[in-house]
C-alpha cells in the first residue's frame, strides 16, 4: 500500500497536478490533505473547494472543528473495479482526471461518500453544543437535587458515619484513648442498638476527629465536610481552569453521597490529586500531601508505585517524613498506649474487617465485593483481586515511567478501586474526581469524545448513585474498568501527538 501526502492549501482546480502534468494515483493509495488556516478563511463557511472525486476516493476519516472545514482528511484511492464511475463521468471518463473535479466537503455532504453521520457515529466535540448541553443538564440536575436533599436529611441527626466520628472524639475525651478498641465498651458508650460503629482506624485518625467533640452537631458537620470540598475545588481550578469541573465536584453524586454518610473521602481525593498537581514543580509540598494520606492508606495503594516509577525520590522522602511526624503526633497527643492497644487488637480488627467485607459487600466498590455478591468464594475473589492489583500496578508503572501528568493522576484515582479490596461507595469521591479530570482535559485541549466514551464517563459520574441499588452496584467494577480503559486510551493518544505541525510544501502527492 502507498502513502500519498499533499502538504499545501488546496485552491481551485489542478491542485493535484505535478510539475510535469497530471498524476494518476495508484490503487489503494492513502492520501492526507492538510489545509492551512489562510486557505480555510478564503472558503465559505461549511464548504470545501478541495479537489475530490466521489467514485475514486473512499473517505476514511477527518479531523477538525465541528461544523467547519476539517484540518486534515484521510482518503483511500479505490481500485478501478470498485469505483462508482462518478469521478470518471464528472471528469470526462478518465479515472486520473476524476481527481480534478470540485465538489463539497465530507462535512457538508457526507451522504455522497456513503457515510451517514449520526450522534452515535460522529465524534462529540468537547466544546461542541451537544457535549456542553449534556454537561449543563447534569449539573443543573445536581445543583438542584443536592442542596434540597441535604436540607431535608441533615437536620434529622441520624446515625451515620459522622455520628460515629463524633462519638470517637467524645469517647477519647472521657476515657483512656487506648480503650477505644474495646468494641463492647465503645458500643455501650455510643448507645446504638441497630447500627454498629467499631473503631477500625489507626490511632492517627483521632487527630482529625478530636475537634468534633468540642463543636455542636451542625457546625461540626460543616467543619468535617467543607475542607475536603474546598481542597478538591482548588485543585480542579488550578489543574483545569474549568468552572464546570469545579461545579461538578461541588454538587456531583459523590458529594451528595458523602454528605449523607458524613465521610471525609473528599479530603483524601484532594490530597491525592493536589499532590500530583504539585509534583512537577513543588515535589516537597507534594510529598507533604501524599504523607497526610496515611490516615486512609487503602486509598493510596497506587501512589507509591507512581512515585517510584517517576523516580520522585525527594517527594518519597518528604512523604515518609510527613507520615512519621503524623504518627508521632498522635502518640504525643494520646499517649503511646493507644498504639500498644492498636497492636494488641490488630488480629481482631483484621478478622472483623474480613467479616465486614462479606457483610457490607453490597455497598463496597471493589472487585472483591462485586465477586462476593455474585456468589464467588472469598478465595476466588482474593485471587481475582490479586490479579487486578498487579495489573493496575503494571499500568501505573508504565504510565509514570514516561511522564507525570494529571491524566496519570486520574489513572491512579480510578485504578485504586481495581487495586484495593476495601473501599466503600462514599470513597468514590476519588474516582469521581478522576472522571471529571479526564473529561475536563479533553475540553481544555479542544478534543472530541466518541459516543461510547460519553456513555462511559456519564456512567462513571453517576456511579455513586448506584449504591442505592445493590443489583446495580455489584457491577460497579465494570464501570470502573471502562473508565480506566478510556483514560489509558487518552494517555496513549496524548503520548503520540505530534509535537509540532508539519510545514507546508507546495507540490504533488508524494507516494512511497
Amino acid at each position: 500500500m502507498c502513502i500519498g501526502l499533499l502538504v499545501r492549501p488546496l485552491r481551485g482546480r489542478h491542485a493535484l497536478r505535478g510539475g510535469g502534468g497530471d498524476r494518476d494515483l495508484p490503487d489503494d493509495t492513502l492520501c492526507i490533505w492538510l489545509r492551512s488556516a489562510a486557505a480555510d478563511r478564503r472558503r465559505h463557511r461549511g464548504g470545501d473547494r478541495s479537489i475530490q472525486a466521489v467514485g475514486q476516493l473512499c473517505l476514511l476519516g477527518n479531523h477538525g472543528p465541528a461544523g467547519g472545514v476539517p484540518a486534515a482528511v484521510l482518503y483511500r484511492v479505490l481500485p478501478h473495479q470498485q469505483r462508482s464511475g462518478d469521478g470518471a463521468a464528472l471528469a470526462g471518463g478518465s479515472p486520473g482526471q476524476g481527481l480534478h473535479h470540485e465538489h463539497a466537503a465530507p462535512t457538508s455532504h457526507p451522504h455522497r461518500h456513503g457515510i451517514r453521520m449520526t450522534p452515535f457515529t460522529q465524534p462529540w466535540q468537547a466544546r461542541g453544543i451537544p457535549a456542553r448541553t449534556l454537561c449543563r443538564l447534569l449539573l443543573i440536575l445536581f445543583t438542584f437535587l443536592t442542596p434540597v436533599t441535604l436540607y431535608h436529611i441533615l437536620p434529622q441527626c441520624f446515625e451515620n458515619d459522622y455520628f460515629a466520628f463524633r462519638s470517637f472524639a467524645r469517647f477519647v475525651q472521657l476515657h483512656p484513648p487506648g480503650m477505644i478498641y474495646d468494641y463492647p465498651l465503645l458500643q455501650k458508650f455510643q448507645g446504638t442498638s441497630t447500627v454498629t460503629f467499631p473503631y477500625f482506624y489507626q490511632p492517627q485518625m483521632l487527630l482529625l476527629v478530636w475537634p468534633l467533640a468540642h463543636l455542636p452537631y451542625v457546625p461540626g458537620y460543616a467543619f468535617w465536610m467543607l475542607p475536603g470540598m474546598t481542597i478538591c475545588a482548588i485543585v480542579l481550578w488550578f489543574a483545569e481552569r474549568n468552572v464546570l469541573a469545579v461545579i461538578a465536584v461541588l454538587v456531583g453524586p459523590s458529594t451528595l453521597l458523602i454528605w449523607i454518610n458524613g465521610q471525609s473521602s473528599m479530603v483524601q481525593a484532594g490530597l491525592m490529586f493536589g499532590g500530583f498537581l504539585l509534583l512537577p514543580r513543588r515535589p516537597a509540598l507534594a510529598g507533604v500531601l501524599f504523607g497526610l494520606m496515611i490516615y486512609k492508606p487503602q486509598l493510596a495503594v497506587l501512589v507509591p508505585v507512581a512515585l517510584l516509577a517517576s523516580r520522585q525520590w525527594r517527594t518519597i522522602a518528604v512523604a515518609c517524613i510527613t507520615a512519621a511526624l503524623f504518627l508521632s503526633a498522635s502518640a504525643a497527643a494520646f499517649g503511646v498506649g493507644v498504639w500498644t492497644s492498636w497492636w494488641h487488637h490488630l488480629p481482631t480488627i483484621g478478622t472483623t474487617i474480613a467479616w465486614k467485607t462479606v457483610e457490607l459487600s453490597r455497598v463496597m466498590a471493589t472487585i472483591t465485593a462485586n465477586l462476593l455478591m455474585f456468589g464467588a468464594t472469598p478465595t476466588q475473589a482474593h485471587i481475582v483481586q490479586a490479579v487486578s492489583t498487579l495489573t493496575m500496578v503494571t499500568l501505573v508503572w508504565r504510565c509514570f515511567r514516561e511522564r507525570v501528568c494529571m491524566l496519570g493522576a486520574a489513572l491512579v484515582g480510578a485504578g485504586t478501586f481495581l487495586a484495593t479490596p476495601f473501599a466503600f461507595g462514599y470513597d468514590l469521591a476519588v474516582f469521581n474526581l478522576a472522571v471529571i479530570i479526564t473529561a475536563s482535559e479533553r475540553w481544555r485541549r479542544g478534543g472530541s469524545f466518541s459516543f461510547l466514551e460519553i456513555v462511559i464517563l456519564v456512567l462513571g459520574f453517576l456511579l455513586p448513585w448506584c449504591v442505592i441499588s445493590p443489583v446495580m452496584f455489584r457491577n460497579s467494577s465494570v464501570v470502573v474498568c471502562a473508565v480506566v480503559c478510556v483514560i489509558l486510551r487518552r494517555i496513549d493518544a496524548v503520548r503520540h501527538q505530534a509535537p509540532a505541525p508539519v510545514p507546508e510544501v507546495v507540490g504533488s502527492p508524494v507516494t512511497a
